[in-house]
């Protein structure tokens, strides 16, 4: 028989809700982890964890980033001996000492929740999903999920979440991860604007909207600020079909052991490619990512950062495959102002990637991205794209790269999809509709001409078309609708991208 350990901490998003700036989001994500962090060092001598894997969690290229999860799970090699709500409370003692937070106030806030579970009693447990039942680690994690519902947070507690903001402990999470209590984590305008950014700006971007003088004011408006530097994009990512994967290796501890290294490799390959664009990585762990980007950065866009993302996590999973099983990532990707709510624009990202990315009617297959585009006049811009066979997030990025700064094309293209849509309708009806649009564009914007310069970007378009209605089996007046919408949206994502002035 044996005996499995299990805790699960929290309440994550309940904090993060409070955070109002950049650093204090940050300080949270990192706290949770480094919590985890501490609980692992205490417990890791007690037995084999599963997970996380605790390999390369020190890697230089993990420098302030969070990268432990909520949970924990171990097969403990001698349970009578196991005096876990101890190791427990050793384990809050040193990082509240590391992080400057009283006992009595760490104690009363923070969840930590123990479990401790033997295979013969994981036997009497049934999940509705069968096939979830040939893995103790599912039937942990439901546990683990059970235990998250007792009531144990309390409404009235809340006078530790402005200490957890303040300089004393946010100094303790720099030197806890970057080793100096002199680090400041960016602003939303110091991120938004990083390909402006130089020694004399640098300060004055990274202040805080409440500190600045009038004269600060003066000078921030002499800064050439294009449309895009006052905005900002959060990311969320998170893997599809993962359970299904733990589901498949069953109990075979080797194995899991693996597949959690797979992740720490994506993991690095991850954190590298954010911080390279000028990203500021918030949490990755294994298969999440969350991280604050700038909308651009030169010629590089945050859809350009996906891309790139993408592409490494299949080189980790070579053909978006493990163990026979189709694995893929989904995205939130949610652009707001720099003065848009903070903690608002999160969720946004988030709920992008939950509620629509990884919803199977929405994004059938998921391994898609949903983007929205909120803009401070109040416009509104939202799509799901996939990164299927038939991509139409490689088609939009093919659109960005042929982009050759003629917004009149641009502009044209937009007008005539929407004086044209009952028109394209009828076309996108017909057998050979691929030949129809291809007339339809020659007509209005000479696609068969490759020595015009703006011939790639047309031709671009052109697939996008293809590669979207090819994603629906019926092309009915909804999904020609949708193409239509679509492809008008990404074309003011592009404008957006090009314009100088809000």
């Amino acid at each position: 028989m044996t005996t499995y350990f299990a805790i699960t901490i929290g309440p994550m998003y309940k904090t993060f809700s409070y955070a109002k700036k950049t650093r204090e989001l940050w300080a949270a994500s990192y706290t949770f982890s480094y919590l985890m962090k501490c609980l692992v060092e205490e417990f890791e001598s007690k037995g084999d964890i599963l997970l996380p894997s605790i390999e390369s969690k020190e890697d230089s290229r993990f420098e302030g980033i969070g990268v432990y999860p909520d949970r924990l799970i171990m097969i403990v090699i001698n349970p009578d001996e196991l005096k876990h709500n101890d190791l427990i409370e050793k384990a809050l003692i040193n990082f509240c000492t590391n992080i400057g937070l009283k006992l009595n106030d760490a104690a009363s806030y923070f969840q930590i929740y123990p479990l401790l579970v033997t295979t013969t009693q994981l036997e009497n447990i049934n999940l509705p999903d069968s096939e979830l039942n040939k893995s103790n680690i599912h039937k942990i994690n439901h546990l683990l999920n059970c235990l998250e519902l007792r009531p144990n947070y309390n409404p009235n507690n809340l006078s530790i979440l402005p200490k957890l903001f303040q300089w004393k402990v946010l100094h303790s999470n720099y030197v806890l991860s970057f080793g100096t209590r002199h680090y400041s984590f960016q602003s939303l305008k110091l991120i938004a604007a990083k390909d402006i950014v130089n020694g004399e700006n640098k300060n004055l971007l990274n202040m805080d909207e409440e500190s600045l003088t009038d004269d600060n004011k003066v000078q921030l408006a002499k800064i050439p600020f294009k449309k895009y530097h006052n905005y900002i994009a959060i990311l969320h990512g998170d893997g599809d079909n993962f359970g299904t994967v733990i589901s498949s290796l069953g109990n075979d501890t080797a194995a899991i052991t693996t597949f959690s290294e797979k992740l720490v490799e994506f993991s690095l390959k991850a954190a590298d490619v954010i911080k390279n664009y000028g990203g500021a990585p918030i949490y990755i762990g294994g298969d999440d990512i969350v991280c604050f980007a700038p909308v651009k950065n030169n010629t590089f866009s945050i859809f350009h950062l996906v891309n790139e993302i993408n592409t490494n996590f299949q080189a980790s999973f070579p053909k978006n495959k493990y163990n026979g099983i189709a694995v893929s990532l989904s995205y939130g990707l949610s652009i707001t102002y720099v003065k848009y709510p903070l903690n608002e624009a999160l969720s946004k990202s988030r709920d992008l990637m939950t509620e629509e990315a990884k919803n199977q009617q929405l994004n059938p297959g998921k391994n898609g991205i949903s983007i929205e585009l909120l803009q401070h006049s109040g416009q509104q811009r939202k799509i799901i794209l996939n990164f299927g066979i038939a991509s139409n997030f490689s088609t939009l990025i093919n659109m960005m790269d042929t982009f050759n700064d003629n917004t009149d094309v641009l502009h044209s293209i937009i007008h005539q999809f929407i004086e044209d849509d009952k028109m394209i309708t009828t076309l996108c009806k017909d057998p050979n509709y691929k030949d129809r649009l291809y007339g339809y564009f020659n007509h209005h914007f000479n696609i068969a001409d490759n020595t015009k310069p703006q011939y790639a970007f047309i031709k671009a378009v052109y697939d996008f078309f293809i590669a979207e209605l090819s994603n629906h089996s019926t092309l009915n007046d909804e999904a020609i609708t949708n193409t239509l919408n679509k492809a008008n949206s990404v074309a003011r994502f592009i404008n957006f991208l090009n314009t100088d002035n809000e």
